[in-house]
């Protein structure tokens, strides 16, 4: 009687955490695509290629710088409380796992809201494809092609499930995120 009971609160917190796994994974997501667009709107085709590999290696990182910062907020927060370390770890982790990392995000994403613009043209200045023939960067005139009316099913099966470059690309990223999370995790030197 008692197992079960046990199991189906297990079974109920485990729901619970796999739904605030996903809507994370959801919000957070949700950035890298503008972030592209407003790189490639800032920086001639040449460049790109540098800007966006350190845009997306930002992730990284904040995994790395995440563990300092709980450390040392938790002897700054210790002493503001007047406790001991030891009573500050039993008593208020939450204040120094949970809230001191959302604090650090809320000022950085606040920070790159009030700093990254849409597009040059939008802050007066000039447009990345008069900068480009300023740089004596040629840029090539894209024509635009009749595309077929295809519904979104069509256009996922015509050109992701039948490009076997999209799965050879989903086939390594699923081993580099297995290294990535063996190492971060620990798991990897395990086994």
């Amino acid at each position: 009687m008692c197992s079960c009971k046990c199991f189906t609160w297990f079974f109920k917190f485990f729901l619970r955490l796999c739904r605030f796994c996903y809507l994370a994974w959801v919000f957070q997501s949700m950035g890298v695509g503008p972030s592209f667009i407003t790189l490639a709107n800032w920086y001639p085709k040449k460049e790109r290629g540098i800007y966006t590999a350190v845009w997306n290696i930002s992730h990284n990182i904040g995994d790395e710088i995440v563990a300092p910062i709980v450390s040392l907020s938790g002897f700054a927060l210790a002493a503001l409380l007047g406790v001991s370390m030891a009573d500050f770890n039993e008593t208020y982790w939450h204040m120094n796992h949970f809230y001191v990392p959302a604090a650090c995000a809320v000022i950085i994403s606040l920070y790159v809201l009030y700093a990254v613009k849409g597009s040059p043209k939008n802050e007066g200045l000039v447009d990345i494809s008069e900068i480009n023939e300023m740089r004596g960067i040629k840029t090539e005139e894209i024509k635009a092609v009749e595309t077929p009316n295809l519904s979104s099913f069509e256009i996922f099966y015509r050109y992701v499930l039948k490009n076997k470059n999209a799965w050879y690309v989903a086939w390594m990223d699923t081993f580099v995120l297995w290294c990535v999370l063996g190492l971060f995790l620990g798991f990897l030197f395990t086994y």
